[in-house]
């Protein structure tokens, strides 16, 4: 089964809707001066916390680990990062997800052992994501990912997701913009799509190849 994550979720009335939908786990965008930057209203993240439930998996966005540290407690199950900091302290029981960007001029970065998963985005050289354009998935292939768990992001939609699940048999599929009519304005006609098209092509299953699951 491949996993959903809706990220860049600005609401609790979304969050609501996407977590009745059947999404497995919601990104929150801490990352300042972004369109779906919420980190600066507390009260919003905790009613995001809220309006998801106790088995949706919600995701702090950040652009350093060493951010971690200053999560609010009890909020966040997961934190997705793009930059490694030496100085971080992970709070304990805090799932660790590390960004990667594919493309070219991108810069290629190790994957920690301490790393529980990997996204895979497109690189741009203006945004960490969000951009709403996919990576070449072939150039997947030639990643060392140290064995973890893949989540492929970048330009996915309920029209190319299907595509993405058959050329990488990622562990997670993660969309954002390919559900939306503005940014952080999520249609759920188009996330229910998404998941829908997740499930069509699990249930097919007839291609070969792809990353590790």
């Amino acid at each position: 089964m491949t996993r959903v994550k809706v990220c860049g979720v600005t609401s609790a009335h979304d969050a609501a809707e996407i977590a009745s939908i059947g999404v497995h786990a919601m990104g929150v965008i801490l990352v300042p001066d972004t369109p779906r930057y919420v980190g600066d209203k507390p009260q919003v993240l905790e009613a995001i916390r809220r309006a998801a439930g106790p088995f949706v998996c919600l995701v702090a966005v950040v652009r350093s680990l060493g951010e971690a540290e200053k999560l609010p407690a009890g909020v966040f199950s997961a934190v997705q990062y793009y930059e490694e900091s030496r100085e971080a302290k992970v709070p304990a029981g805090l799932k660790r997800i590390r960004a990667l960007r594919v493309g070219v001029g991108a810069t290629v970065h190790a994957v920690a052992a301490d790393d529980d998963a990997v996204v895979l985005d497109a690189y741009d050289p203006h945004c960490l994501g969000g951009t709403g354009r996919r990576f070449e998935w072939r150039d997947a292939g030639a990643l060392d990912l140290g064995g973890k768990p893949v989540i492929v992001a970048g330009g996915l939609t309920p029209a190319n997701v299907g595509q993405a699940i058959c050329a990488l048999r990622p562990y997670a599929v993660d969309v954002s913009s390919g559900v939306e009519t503005a940014p952080g304005r999520k249609d759920m006609t188009l996330v229910r799509a998404f998941l829908g098209a997740v499930r069509d092509a699990d249930a097919a299953m007839d291609c070969d190849g792809g990353l590790d699951r």
